[in-house]
């Protein structure tokens, strides 16, 4: 049996999905004094409320009076109106826009578009400078200009601006001087720069800029902020290098060894080294921490259970008659070790010089601190990878020995050299900065 019902035509199955997107997919969006934002489709309005239709929340009822603006999806995706937008982005709207009224107030500048560019801000301060802060700040303030100026100020091409400081062997780090910056405003043929200078004032940037008028080298205008340190990071984090304050390494060892053919008596017992020595090659693992540029302290270890040396000896009687043969384990490493270092740019790569401390454990369970000069330079494979090779040089401590038991194997233990280390120490690391 063929079962059949009332048939729905298919045009009206379109119509449905037609007014179902129409009704789902355009929304508008209100922006709120408070910061918020509401997006929903009108669907009452009298004369100081507005009721809104929203998928979280069903109706909302706003009061007119908190509504800043209202963007209508028809209109687009658009920026986030000025009046709604705080904090640290606020303080560089409002210096930006006082900085090109007072430009204008000051020319007489009637004129709808004016072109202009941001050069990167100076500053004294070599850490901002090696973290480009003078660059994002720059970034920042023509990021707003493009977001929010740009049917009255035309900026100069980024691409064009890197282009120019290149050529003229300049730097976004902030060392750019005003001649400097006037004449690349004149090369991009912008009628105005802005430049300024950033500081660090407690927990803050101290941030003076000034506009200054391409011909006739005159500054038109000037401002200054206070921007907190945190949130400028944050804001600005896409243009800024962080510091690279911390390394966690690993690190190759290499020790040379020489044996010593002593010998060592009690009076009635004579012990003789028979052992072949051979080089010592150790991994470690450490870490190492940069202080206001120029200090490196460096704390590190090695992995004392990969190396350990068998000594073997004869015990000899006084007639001269072998007695027996012993062994005794010889852990030999520098388990721990940590130095104080100064830290120089040279060439490609950087140099350090210090003193430092490595406890020298020569025998089990036996141990010394040795006094160590450092000397070692890194290389830059990566951004955040250096590769650096390190010469230690220990000042005193490096003969080796070890007791031996008697007869009896209990009492009037005897000392006996069977090495010496060479007091150049020689390590390679590998280096990842955070």
């Amino acid at each position: 049996m063929k079962l059949s019902g009332p048939k729905i035509p298919g045009v009206w199955i379109y119509l449905f999905l037609v007014v179902f997107f129409i009704n789902t997919a355009y929304c508008d969006t209100y922006f709120l004094k408070d910061g918020s934002r509401v997006v929903g489709t009108l669907v009452k309005e009298n004369g100081s409320t507005s009721t809104v239709k929203t998928d979280q929340f069903g109706e909302l009822t706003l009061q007119k009076e908190n509504i800043v603006s209202v963007l209508k999806d028809d209109e687009g995706k658009e920026d986030t109106p000025k009046a709604v937008i705080t904090g640290i982005k606020k303080q560089i709207i409002n210096l930006v826009e006082n900085l090109i009224k007072s430009y204008k107030t000051a020319q007489e500048n009637t004129r709808k578009n004016i072109k202009i560019v941001v050069i990167p801000f100076q500053t004294e301060d070599s850490r901002l400078a090696k973290q480009q802060v003078g660059f994002g700040i720059a970034e920042l303030m023509t990021d707003y200009i493009v977001e929010y100026e740009k049917d009255s100020i035309e900026t100069a091409s980024r691409s064009d601006l890197k282009q120019i400081l290149e050529e003229q062997k300049l730097s976004l780090s902030g060392l750019i001087s005003e001649a400097s910056a006037i004449k690349t405003g004149k090369i991009l043929n912008t009628e105005a720069i802005i430049i300024g200078s950033i500081s660090v004032v407690g927990d803050f940037y101290l941030v003076s800029a000034r506009v200054v008028d391409t011909v006739t080298a005159k500054v038109l205008s000037t401002e200054s902020v206070k921007l907190p340190l945190k949130e400028l990071r944050k804001e600005a984090d896409e243009y800024l290098i962080a510091p690279e304050d911390w390394c966690f390494y690993i690190s190759w060892n290499y020790g040379r060894v020489t044996q010593t053919a002593g010998a060592a008596s009690n009076g009635t017992l004579t012990y003789s080294n028979i052992s072949t020595f051979s080089d010592v090659v150790k991994v470690g693992f450490g870490i190492k921490r940069i202080f206001f540029e120029h200090i490196l302290f460096d704390f590190g270890t090695q992995f004392t259970n990969l190396t350990s040396i068998s000594v073997k000896y004869d015990i000899i009687d006084s007639s001269g008659s072998p007695k027996l043969e012993g062994v005794e384990e010889l852990w030999f490493h520098v388990p721990v070790c940590a130095s104080l270092s100064w830290l120089e740019e040279l060439g490609p790569g950087k140099i350090s010089a210090g003193f430092g401390v490595h406890y020298f454990q020569k025998t089990s369970p036996g141990g010394t601190f040795v006094p160590t000069a450092i000397l070692g330079y890194e290389l830059r494979l990566k951004k955040r990878v250096g590769l650096g090779i390190y010469a230690n040089y220990f000042l005193s401590g490096t003969d080796i020995s070890i007791t031996v038991p008697n007869d009896n194997m209990v009492i009037n233990k005897v000392s006996m050299p069977v090495g010496t280390f060479s007091p150049l120490f020689l390590q390679m690391k590998l280096g990842f900065y955070f």
